[in-house]
């Protein structure tokens, strides 16, 4: 008799947690999903979500029962997987201390322990987030349960229940001495729903792979108001894509984190035109009158580039006038 599946947490069931989620679901694994508030978990309970795949069909699912707004305390649990935008990071550990039990602290002890000692023990912590600097206060609440990863994944928010996945099934992990019975336990579970999931030594230049992508594609597409199509196949937008690419990947390997992926200049420009109509999840916040991530994905190319010496005048000015897009919003 094969052992029973146990629930996975999908602390976050945006563009890409859905998509996971979903697929997990359809694995036969218990999805719990974790929303942002009470209202958003008593949508989705009600209503469900819809999702479009790439061949255009769209599947729907009228009710989720198990989504709420926090996890149960004590509940087994055989993974969490957290796809929140990094601006919404601090709130969510903040949440997942709140939700732990409560216990009077030892003599010496902070007052406010790592999620580590009282979040339901054992299952990795899969965190899918975009840019750098995640790492410290994942690896403080989680310790060697903490799995860092980058996903390729082209998937849309087109409606309050509704996705849109246009392309691509690569997730990649860093699986590190300290966490690695973590990460392959993560990746197993990621692949038995049937991503394609490859674990990555050098956690660091990882995530400046996709810091770069991302770097890239994300603000130009935001600032232009074009899908990515549009960016890398107008000859002017892909002259500047290009441009960007090369900056951020010159400030990637002055830092010492040279990309993983061979000729990603190149690489970026394809997969833009792999996924014509997709728009970049900068400009999916904005429209959405959301914060965007530029603090975690253009500040720290241009922070490094001061430290380095490495001239940001291009990513210099894309972060300014996001940053002043933001502000327009308030």
């Amino acid at each position: 008799m094969k052992p029973e599946k146990g629930a996975v947490a999908v602390v976050g069931p945006g563009a890409i947690g859905g998509l996971l989620a979903d697929s997990l679901r359809r694995a036969g694994r218990r999805v719990i999903l974790v929303t942002r508030d009470a209202r958003a978990a008593g949508a989705l309970r009600r209503g469900g979500f819809a999702i479009t795949g790439p061949s255009g069909r769209t599947r729907s699912f009228p009710r989720w029962e198990a989504a709420a707004p926090r996890l149960k305390k004590g509940r087994p649990l055989d993974c969490v997987l957290l796809c929140v935008k990094a601006p919404a990071l601090p709130e969510t550990l903040r949440r997942l201390r709140a939700a732990a039990p409560k216990r009077a602290p030892s003599p010496g002890q902070r007052r406010f322990p790592p999620v580590e000692e009282t979040v339901p023990a054992g299952p990795p912590v899969v965190c899918l987030l975009n840019g750098v600097g995640h790492d410290r206060p994942l690896r403080a609440a989680f310790g060697g349960r903490a799995v860092l990863g980058s996903c390729y994944i082209a998937s849309t928010r087109t409606g309050p229940r509704a996705l849109r996945h246009w392309g691509g099934n690569r997730i990649l992990l860093a699986r590190t001495p300290r966490n690695a019975p973590a990460a392959e336990a993560a990746a197993d579970i990621l692949r038995s729903a049937g991503w394609d999931v490859r674990l990555y030594a050098d956690e660091a230049r990882l995530l400046w792979t996709k810091l770069v992508y991302n770097a890239a594609i994300n603000p130009l597409g935001a600032l232009l108001r074009k899908t990515n199509g549009e960016v890398a196949s107008h000859p002017a937008m892909r002259q500047l894509l290009r441009a960007v690419s090369r900056e951020a990947i010159a400030v990637a390997r002055a830092e010492g984190h040279a990309p993983a992926v061979p000729g990603l200049e190149g690489r970026i420009l394809r997969d833009c035109l792999l996924v014509p109509d997709q728009r970049s999840s900068m400009a999916q916040d904005l429209a959405a009158g959301r914060p965007t991530e530029a603090d975690a994905i253009l500040k720290p190319l241009i922070l490094s580039g001061r430290r380095t010496g490495t001239p940001t005048p291009l990513l210099t000015p894309l972060y300014r006038m996001i940053k002043k897009l933001e502000e327009e919003l308030r």
